[in-house]
């Protein structure tokens, strides 16, 4: 195993806060710093294979959002494969939502391909129930705790 960062396509383990495992797709990366994945369940004993993973569908994913590199870079997380099906057009980037705590603004937030910037952000309405992950950047143990929890381990 070395400390290798994912490509668009790869799939990869991250090992859950029990000593489980769960599993991400990385769908877009930029300058080999961060990606966008998005992270699936159920947690396993052990890493599955990527052929196995290869037949999750964006809809099932528990999480989706924009994450660093450094659980690869410290071993947590690994790449397990790249799935050769795999398609951009089948793992959509979505819209994102950022909410303002000081203003109390939400906002709708849209991404280019290249995930760098947004391209356009979208103040929704008071009331309105903006959906969607939340835009920034997650570090990998916010990644571990938060899809741990989604999974219930």
């Amino acid at each position: 195993m070395t400390n290798q960062v994912p490509d668009p396509g790869d799939w990869f383990s991250l090992r859950l806060s029990n000593g489980q495992f769960a599993h991400g797709l990385a769908t877009r990366t930029h300058k080999r710093i961060y990606g966008l994945g998005y992270f699936f369940g159920p947690a396993t004993d052990v890493p599955m294979d990527p052929a196995d993973l290869s037949r999750a569908h964006a809809e099932s994913a528990v999480l989706i959002g924009k994450f660093g590199f450094l659980g690869f870079k410290t071993l947590d997380w690994q790449v397990l494969g790249h799935d050769s099906s795999w398609r951009e057009e089948d793992w959509p980037i979505p819209q994102f939502v950022r909410h303002e705590e000081l203003t109390g603004k939400t906002y709708l937030v849209t991404y280019d391909s290249g995930i760098y910037g947004p391209v356009k952000e979208t103040l929704v309405p008071p009331g309105h129930a903006a959906i969607g992950p939340e835009d920034g950047a997650m570090g990998h143990g916010f990644v571990v705790a938060r899809v741990s929890r989604l999974l219930g381990v």
